[in-house]
């Protein structure tokens, strides 16, 4: 592992992949709903993300909001190149990315940031650096986020990593003995952790993580397993050291960008919620992590953070615009929750989500329902928007002009054209403009829905055989339910049988939310 990379796994570059938990207008929402101001984004606004690896997400953002200006830094060169190459492809002006170290941009007379931001963003980073770094991020976010600026810091937290963090341990010390590259250290360490639980060497308690790493190695997510456990510096982290390191930035914490975390009622138990309710304010979410055994945290602070009245947040809640973020047929009214298995009111919900599929609608628009009046429903607007949004069944959207939908569906093709040509084991997403953000879908259907761009009167054969075509013009295969797409007669009809039901699901979605 080379200097320059701190302990940092360099030597194999990140997934690109979509965090609709990032994208402003979610974020925004999130901070509503807890009862906080939130950034505008009618006028305009700056979005940093710092440890911005390969700038997936932060390309799509800039594609599909042509409000926001946005900015990527990270470390990594080879991601940097990357992400400019996308940016370029897709013609996007609103995005910059920067090579830089956390501790290059605090040191003084850094020239490279020369803007406070509304937004600054970190995934998944600041539980993989060193405290070293993490005290140079606490130095950017002090000096680089607008007062009322919005920070979302996501990290592997404790106690719910206290079982496996040893696992960890053992992966990383196997492989830095091993001197090959990290995609062969990470799978002879997992073989290794494997015979020692079969020798009942390593206790069987890492056996169902280890069982995880397996699964991903097979589906070639090799690149994932580096980045997460190879890191010198994995150090899940309790909330309060994070709120107390961020705190010396002036950031207090708002709450969840994962929303149903902010429902104490489907997190916990009304015995655990009896309990909490005794709990010094400071310890709460602490003592909820424990009652949870939470292992992953999305955080949201504000600099300067400006509560809202009951009608304040009302007012903000009720006047987001939702659509649909899938197929009317896909819609789940189960939920899996800490608690147990829950549910969503059929009576309720039911004609929300139907209201949704004729087209985007604002809160106070769908509590309006005649529907829901004539259920006798009580639903509120932190309810219905937390519901909606928190199952990822919906999403905000913004007012977008032809010229933001052109901007969009050419970086769709760039994408569609880079799968093609490169390959991926990414998850992909398609950039909307209506939502200001993306809505995530596998590499399977990004190609469909480039077929059906160029030829949108297509029948499904036609479609299925396009699809073929390019891929056997580039020499590619595409792995779709864990066998290879069209590789003979048997398998097109099959991939063409597919792609007819698949059809019937996505066609009004993308519709509706102006991706065709």
């Amino acid at each position: 592992m080379s200097d320059w990379s701190a302990g940092y796994a360099a030597d194999i570059e990140y997934l690109a992949s979509y965090y609709r938990e990032q994208t402003p207008r979610h974020l925004a929402l999130a901070c509503n709903l807890s009862g906080f101001e939130a950034p505008a984004l009618d006028r305009g606004y700056s979005y940093c993300e710092l440890g911005c690896g390969l700038g997936f997400t932060l390309n799509l953002l800039a594609a599909a909001d042509s409000g926001g200006q946005f900015f990527g830094i990270d470390f990594n060169p080879a991601h940097i190149a990357r992400a400019r190459a996308l940016a370029a492809a897709a013609g996007l002006e609103n995005v910059a990315f920067h090579e830089a170290s956390f501790e290059e941009l605090a040191a003084p007379g850094s020239s490279l940031l020369t803007t406070q931001f509304d937004f600054i963003v970190l995934h998944g980073v600041y539980s993989w650096v060193s405290r070293e770094n993490r005290r140079a991020i606490v130095a950017l976010l002090r000096r680089w986020v607008k007062p009322g600026g919005l920070v979302y810091i996501s990290y592997n937290a404790m106690p719910g990593w206290a079982r496996d963090w040893p696992l960890q341990r053992l992966l990383l010390d196997h492989a830095e003995l091993n001197s090959v590259r990290s995609d062969r250290q990470i799978e002879a360490a997992i073989g290794l952790a494997e015979n020692l639980v079969q020798a009942n060497a390593l206790h069987s308690l890492h056996k169902p993580l280890l069982e995880d790493m397996r699964k991903r190695l097979d589906r070639g997510e090799v690149r994932y397993l580096v980045h997460e456990y190879l890191n010198r510096n994995w150090e899940p982290l309790y909330f309060s050291d994070v709120a107390r390191e961020v705190g010396e930035a002036k950031l207090s914490f708002v709450g969840s960008a994962t929303l149903i975390d902010n429902f104490d009622h489907l997190q916990l138990t009304s015995e655990q919620r009896e309990l909490l309710a005794a709990v010094p304010r400071a310890l709460r979410e602490t003592v909820k992590d424990h009652c949870v055994n939470k292992r992953f945290r999305r955080d949201l602070f504000v600099r300067g953070a400006r509560p809202l009245s009951d009608q304040q947040r009302k007012r903000r809640l009720d006047s987001f615009r939702l659509a649909l973020a899938v197929p009317r047929r896909f819609v789940e009214l189960k939920l899996d929750l800490p608690v147990g298995q829950g549910s969503l009111s059929p009576r309720t919900y039911n004609p929300l989500f139907d209201a949704l599929v004729d087209g985007p609608k604002s809160v106070g628009e769908l509590l309006g329902l005649r529907a829901l009046r004539e259920a006798g429903s009580t639903i509120e607007s932190v309810e219905l928007a937390g519901a909606l949004v928190g199952t990822r069944q919906a999403a905000p959207v913004r007012d977008a002009t032809p010229t933001d939908h052109a901007r969009a569906r050419r970086f769709n093709e760039v994408l569609a054209e880079q799968l093609i040509h490169e390959g991926s084991n990414s998850s992909a997403a398609l950039a909307s403009a209506t939502l200001g953000a993306g809505i995530p879908v596998v590499p399977l259907e990004l190609l469909i829905w480039a077929q059906i761009a160029r030829e949108p009167k297509a029948t499904a054969e036609a479609i299925a055989a396009g699809v073929l075509a390019r891929l056997d013009a580039a020499g590619e295969s595409l792995m779709h339910e864990g066998r290879p797409v069209g590789t003979d007669a048997d398998r097109r009809n099959t991939f063409t049988a597919e792609m007819r039901e698949l059809l019937e699901d996505r066609m009004p979605l993308w519709r509706s939310l102006a991706l065709l």
